[in-house]
């Protein structure tokens, strides 16, 4: 299986290499292996586009329903996916819809019970 690493700066102080180290290497705790895994980084503001017009968001769809081996989304916070509650929401039902389990790591969240059928009670709670 493969998963995706998300990773988005909105600013030039901060850093994509600290964030893609980070996740890569909680990705390898989950068991990926770094051939598996596919890098989606971009600097664009979450708060000046909404998530239909950022392209992290739009590649991270196209490669998930171009591969159906990829089974898994890893950020570094909430706010590197969305920045509205709206937006979360209805990236969540994404995932859930094609059986993508998410991993947020600072707060830690996994969203999804292991076989993505039911929300992680924690995790959904705390999204």
């Amino acid at each position: 299986m493969k998963a995706i690493i998300l990773v988005r700066v909105s600013t030039v102080r901060q850093e994509f290499e600290e964030q893609k180290f980070r996740l890569i290497e909680d990705a390898k705790k989950k068991g990926y292996k770094k051939r598996d895994l596919i890098v989606v980084e971009n600097e664009e503001s979450a708060l000046k586009l909404n998530f239909e017009q950022r392209e992290g968001i739009i590649q991270t769809k196209e490669l998930i329903e171009a591969d159906n081996t990829i089974n898994a989304v890893f950020v570094w916070e909430l706010s590197r996916l969305a920045r509205n509650q709206t937006e979360g929401h209805l990236l969540k039902d994404y995932f859930f819809r094609n059986k993508i389990q998410f991993y947020c790591s600072n707060p830690e969240i996994v969203l999804f019970n292991d076989s993505v059928t039911a929300p992680n009670q924690t995790g959904d709670i705390t999204f």
